[in-house]
């Protein structure tokens, strides 16, 4: 489980760094994958994943921005 949401949190993460509209936004080096202290707002943070596991062959990911 943890793979799976490892890689799904390093998809969003490099997805929204690279759109150029969201960077227009909230400037460039705006996306962290990590709660970031001492920078001011705007940004955006892949705060969290959630993962439930629904048997052997599916999980359910929920994700906090």
């Amino acid at each position: 489980m943890a793979h799976a949401a490892n890689a799904l949190q390093k998809a969003i993460y490099q997805t929204l760094a690279g759109d150029a509209p969201l960077a227009t936004m909230i400037g460039d080096n705006g996306v962290f994958d990590h709660r970031v202290i001492g920078k001011p707002m705007p940004y955006l943070v892949v705060a969290e994943i959630v993962t439930n596991e629904f048997g052997p062959d599916g999980d359910e990911h929920v994700v906090i921005i």
